[in-house]
């Protein structure tokens, strides 16, 4: 991370500019020319930054997923239940944002990945699948189906415009995921 803070300020507005337009419009039909208006900044310096929107928004998706790691390494103390609502709080607040990450990485998703590092993160830190001793093919198994039904849950609620609250969504991904470890 460069400590400059011109550098900071400049990617910074040029970050702001390009997530107002993403609340307005899909990312494919943005243009730098509107990022640089709104951020008032030059084309030249768009470019010093970025190659283009596609890696403006590259940047933006690892920059948060960065966060979001952080954030969940922060919450090693946490419950599941609270870690994953203050994660899902998250989400809602930069919804645009991770609907345009998810709609740019296609099926191989922005969340599907945080779902990944999430799961991997409290399975770590509260050794998940101990009470079910699985070998590592069944792991590898309940990982995938664990982490693919919490995003497409995530992915709902967002592209639902998060009208539940985000702690009855972490119920349910916690819900759905014990019956899946300890069974029914």
């Amino acid at each position: 991370m460069n400590t400059d803070p011109r550098i900071r300020y400049t990617e910074s507005v040029i970050h702001m500019a390009m997530l107002k337009l993403l609340e307005k419009k899909p990312l494919d039909k943005i243009t730098v020319k509107e990022i640089c208006t709104l951020a008032m900044i030059n084309r030249s310096t768009f470019y010093k930054h970025y190659q283009d929107i596609y890696d403006l928004a590259d940047h933006l998706r690892t920059e948060t997923l960065q966060q979001f790691m952080h954030l969940a390494d922060e919450m090693k103390t946490k419950s599941a239940q609270s870690a994953i609502t203050e994660i899902l709080e998250k989400m809602k607040q930069n919804s645009s944002l991770f609907m345009t990450i998810h709609q740019r990485d296609g099926r191989q998703n922005f969340i599907h990945a945080l779902a990944v590092n999430c799961f991997m993160h409290m399975e770590e830190n509260n050794d998940l699948l101990k009470d079910r001793n699985p070998d590592e093919a069944e792991k590898t198994i309940l990982r995938s189906y664990i982490t693919g039904g919490s995003a497409a849950i995530i992915e709902t609620w967002i592209a639902g415009g998060c009208t539940q609250p985000a702690s009855e969504i972490a119920e349910n991904i916690i819900r759905l995921s014990g019956i899946l470890i300890h069974g029914f």
